[in-house]
């Protein structure tokens, strides 16, 4: 989180029990939602796992979830003018310079520089080093991945400074939704790693560390949490 609670750039998970609810309400800044479980529903539609969700600032929605559901949410980190909703499940994948990757592009925005893409790379396979200027975010949704920092499974969440890189390998195979974003200055210092925690049902649950200490390899990682 970048910012006061609902007032700041923030990145959260979000549970629904089943039956809960938010009341209508706008979203300055914009809003990003990828639902990892369940279905998630507002006035305009029910989206099932898999679904992308990018709502401009501008828009208003009352969100429920009849039987439960599970949220990847980003507030304020979303400048476009449309509302984009669409089922990742229905998209190609595209074969990138590295066999074993491909990836679906979700959104593009070459004024700030962001990209949000669907990434999946093929067991024992490993990407070359890249550095990215503006930054980078991951979430691991399937799998696990593997850096110079550690071994990150599913439910991690990762932020590396502008300028920073990796060199991505996985034993098993993984899946993940990574967006190249530039991050304000004083955010260029650290690498963030996190891991699912605890639920606020049905508020945004902050995302704490729970990484075990085996797998840390960077002794300047930064834990929160």
């Amino acid at each position: 989180m970048d910012g006061p609670a609902e007032a700041g750039k923030v990145t959260s998970l979000v549970r629904y029990d089943a039956g809960a609810r938010f009341p209508e309400r706008g979203h300055p800044g914009g809003e990003e939602i990828l639902v990892l479980e369940g279905i998630f529903s507002d006035q305009h539609g029910h989206y099932g796992k898999g679904w992308h969700l990018l709502n401009p600032s501008d828009s208003r929605h009352e969100s429920y979830s009849e039987n439960g559901c599970l949220l990847l949410v980003k507030l304020r980190q979303y400048s476009g003018k449309d509302t984009i909703h669409q089922d990742t499940g229905c998209l190609d994948w595209e074969h990138g310079k590295t066999n074993g990757v491909s990836s679906k592009l979700l959104y593009e925005n070459h004024g700030p520089g962001i990209s949000i893409r669907l990434v999946r790379i093929e067991k024992t396979v490993t990407a070359p080093f890249q550095t990215f200027a503006g930054g980078q975010e991951i979430y691991v949704v399937d799998g696990s991945l593997e850096d110079e920092f550690g071994v990150h499974r599913s439910g991690s969440w990762l932020r590396y400074p502008p300028d920073g890189g990796h060199c991505l390998t996985s034993q098993g195979g993984a899946c993940f939704i990574f967006r190249r974003v530039a991050w304000p200055s004083q955010s260029r210092s650290k690498t963030l790693k996190v891991r699912l925690g605890c639920w606020l049902r049905p508020a945004q649950a902050p995302l704490y560390a729970t990484t075990p200490r085996s797998e840390r390899r960077d002794p300047s990682l930064l834990q929160t949490g």
